[in-house]
């Protein structure tokens, strides 16, 4: 069961959470306050017979405001302050930790829902630093160990045009990215890489996964925000705000081996779900990250 939140002024949200989930309970909210969906869906999930497998959020940030969270971890080039956080609406038991994922899908975008083929082909971009380049080789082996056909396009190796020009004939499911990045887009590329770049890519992507700082900084112009209204991206899972390099390795490494061991059945909330309790007990960068962490598509898709 699929939990949905329909914003303030969306239309057709039954329509749209059918087309998401075959099974949904749809809440609509008078409010766009964040405090007051939260408490919400912890009323509804407690009168649920089972634990909803997941929430989708439908509506942009004024539509349904994301949650204001305290910083936890301070550092020379993050400064504390509150993080805006999406995935902390799956925290239903008040731990501080969501139990479970969270997705927020645009309405303008809900027409990619179900229309991609999917494709055993994924596509890794890496910046030239050990750290990036271990995780990136530890999440494309996860995948690989099930079938997919992984594309590496280390910034060592590729500048930016011809790490994607290969893939304007080749359809992809999956586009990941380890590396510095801010909301204007992926920086470890000279000139760095935009939305408008992604067009090389033959379709949208099922999923683009970017485990760095900042891709769905809230705002009209940031990098996630424009890869899924735009149509390069069917789902987009980013940060909203800055996160530590050591911990998006573990989520990324963890999210990439429970991809491959779920194979055809795993869905992208079900590996966002095993990577967030690697880092549950991580300390206070661990739960800033996990904080920070946003999916804007529908936790329930399928990458295969």
């Amino acid at each position: 069961m699929q939990l949905v939140v329909a914003g303030r002024g969306v239309r057709n949200a039954g329509e749209i959470a059918a087309s998401a989930s075959p099974r949904s309970l749809v809440l609509a909210v008078e409010s766009s306050s964040a405090v007051e969906i939260a408490a919400r869906l912890r009323a509804a999930a407690q009168r649920l017979a089972e634990r909803p497998s997941s929430i989708l959020l439908i509506g942009a940030f004024e539509q349904l405001e994301p949650l204001s969270i305290p910083t936890g971890a301070a550092a020379a080039d993050r400064p504390s302050g509150t993080i805006l956080s999406d995935s902390l609406f799956g925290d239903l038991d008040g731990d501080g930790y969501p139990e479970i994922p969270v997705g927020r899908l645009m309405p303008g975008a809900a027409a990619l829902a179900s229309s991609l083929p999917a494709v055993p082909h994924a596509l890794t971009l890496c910046f030239n630093h050990s750290d990036y380049q271990r995780t990136s080789a530890l999440f494309s082996r996860g995948l690989s160990s099930t079938g997919f056909r992984v594309f590496h396009r280390p910034s060592r190796r590729f500048d930016r045009e011809s790490a994607l020009l290969p893939f304007a004939d080749m359809p992809l499911s999956l586009v990941a990215y380890f590396g510095h990045s801010d909301a204007r887009g992926w920086l470890g590329y000279r000139g760095g890489i935009t939305p408008a770049h992604l067009e090389r890519v033959r379709q949208p992507a099922r999923l683009v996964f970017s485990p760095t700082c900042e891709t769905l900084a809230p705002g009209t112009d940031s990098f996630g925000r424009a890869c899924v209204l735009e149509g390069r991206a069917q789902n987009f899972l980013g940060a909203t705000a800055a996160t530590f390099t050591e911990e998006n390795g573990i989520f990324a490494r963890t999210f990439g081996a429970a991809l491959g061991a779920g194979a055809a059945d795993a869905t992208i909330g079900m590996a966002m779900q095993h990577a967030f309790e690697k880092l549950r007990h991580g300390g206070p960068r661990a739960a800033d990250n996990l904080a920070a962490y946003a999916l804007w598509g529908n936790p329930e898709c399928r990458i295969r």
